[in-house]
């Protein structure tokens, strides 16, 4: 059986590589935000480096990553990346 349309299989998994992010901005100092293991370490810097800006803070500065699911192995599943704006 040949697939009509290859693309729209490629698209999901393009969106599940590209992964998502959730920000916690309560504090205008931090900046936690959850992500999929999967997003790149670069990726999550730079969603981190926007908010800080957006708060008028110059840099991100990377403090912290941990699995959400602290059962699960080290850098698995759901993680919480902290930066600090400055």
């Amino acid at each position: 059986m040949r697939l009509a349309c290859p693309l729209l299989f490629a698209l999901p998994l393009a969106a599940l590589l590209a992964g998502c992010n959730t920000v916690a901005e309560a504090d205008p100092d931090h900046v936690t935000i959850e992500h999929t293991s999967l997003r790149s370490r670069t990726a999550v810097y730079e969603s981190a480096q926007k908010i800080c800006s957006r708060q008028g803070r110059a840099n991100a500065v990377f403090q912290s990553q941990v699995n959400q699911d602290p059962t699960r192995p080290p850098a698995t599943g759901p993680q919480l990346s902290t930066f600090a704006c400055r």
